[in-house]
Formats: C-alpha cells, structure tokens, sequence
C-alpha cells in the first residue's frame, strides 16, 4: 500500500503541470469542455476536502500512518479539482492569466489559513473558493450549468460516501482518546479512490454532452466581468 501511494505521490508531481496544459487541448478544448471541468472539478475538489477533513478532526486517525492514504490521495483529489475549477471558468471566457493568478492567490491563502485555524474555518474558505467559481460561472450567465454541476457532484458524493462507509458520524470531532466515542473514520485505499477517479471521469464526459444541449446565452464580454 505504501509502495502504491508513494508512487501516486510522485505521479502528482510530475502529471499536475503536465495535465493543467493539456486542458485547453483535450477533446475539443477548454470552451466545449467548461461545463464537464466544472463538474468533475467540484466533485473531485468537495470528495478530496471531505477525506481530508475526517482525518483532521479524528485524533486516532492522526496517530496512524494507515490513514497516509488520507492525506496523500485526499490532497491529489482536491488538488485536481481546483485545477479543472479553474480551468472551467477559463472556458466560460475568463482569460486564463486571471484564473491562474486567481487560483494561486486563494491557494496560499487556503494554505496559511489552513495552519492557523480549526478545520472547520478551514473548510469555510475552500466554501469561498467554491463559491467564488460559481459566481463567476452565474455572471457569465451559466447558472444551468452550475446547477447541474451541483446536482452530479451531490449525486457522486451521495454513492461515494456510501461505498467509503464513513456515514455522517465521521463529520464529528474525536479531539482526544479520552473522549467518550471511540470511532475511527475508514482508511482511504485504491479502491474508493479509483471510484472517485471514475466518477469524476463519467461526470465529465456527461456533462461534455449536456453542454451541447443546454440554451447558450450571449456571454458578457470578458472586459466588462474584469471592470466589475
């Protein structure tokens, strides 16, 4: 397990940059694929931010290294998704350069905000870094493509969370072993982590067709969405 995710690790360092660029390539370019990066990358972003949360709170999962799956797969998950968030709100028109510097300003702030504050602050900024995309998305006046969005994500995350077998207790704090509930969270391994994978895959390639279909208002011009 060890050997497979130190291998996954190291596979993140070399395919992020490499899978960023082939967005604006990758059947049909990043326009006709803004709604499917949307939907894989809120799935993969809220998917790989849960993982990580219900290890962070539980003090038995931070005291052992079974949970490095956790962190490791749940960190390329979340990283991922933030990567095709971005890269829909470049295909609904905002120029790339803004979305990048955009998503690395937010990073860092995720970042620093991350080491200061309890998980639960935490989890209300990368609310606002959600939040944020699909406001963007609703100025460009693509807020059926948002809804749907959210509707595969809730739906992906519903199954998942079923398969993970975490249920809602997972989402209480276990601060100390003296607490009264002795309840570790379900190790990450392979398997749910590939089902995520597939998932987000499906969702995109759903969303890829549905793109098609949806009415497509007159975009703002991206000059005007920049003075605003």
């Amino acid at each position: 397990m060890e050997k497979v995710l130190s291998t996954l690790f190291a596979g993140i360092l070399v395919l992020w940059p490499l899978t960023a660029v082939s967005l604006f390539w990758l059947w049909g370019g990043i326009k006709q694929n803004a709604l499917g990066y949307l939907a894989a990358g809120i799935f993969f972003f809220v998917s790989g931010m849960l993982f990580l949360y219900v290890d962070e709170i539980n003090v038995y999962a931070r005291m052992d290294n079974a949970y490095i799956g956790n962190i490791i797969l749940g960190v390329y998950l979340f990283v991922f998704g933030g990567t095709l968030l971005l890269a829909s709100i470049v295909g609904y028109g905002i120029r790339w350069w803004i979305a990048l510097l955009g998503g690395l300003g937010i990073a860092i702030l995720i970042g620093i905000f991350n080491r200061h504050v309890t998980q639960t602050i935490s989890l209300i900024w990368n609310a606002v870094f959600i939040v944020t995309i699909f406001l963007i998305v609703a100025i460009r006046r693509r807020g059926i493509d948002a809804a749907v969005a959210v509707f595969l994500a809730i739906l992906g995350l519903f199954i998942l969370w079923q398969f993970y077998g975490a249920g809602t207790i997972a989402f209480i704090p276990v601060d100390s072993v003296d607490a009264v509930s002795k309840y570790k969270p379900p190790i990450l391994g392979t398997a749910v982590f590939f089902l995520d994978l597939a998932f987000g895959v499906a969702f995109f390639v759903a969303a890829h067709f549905l793109q098609k279909l949806l009415p497509r208002p007159k975009m703002m011009p991206t000059g005007e969405i920049t003075q605003m």
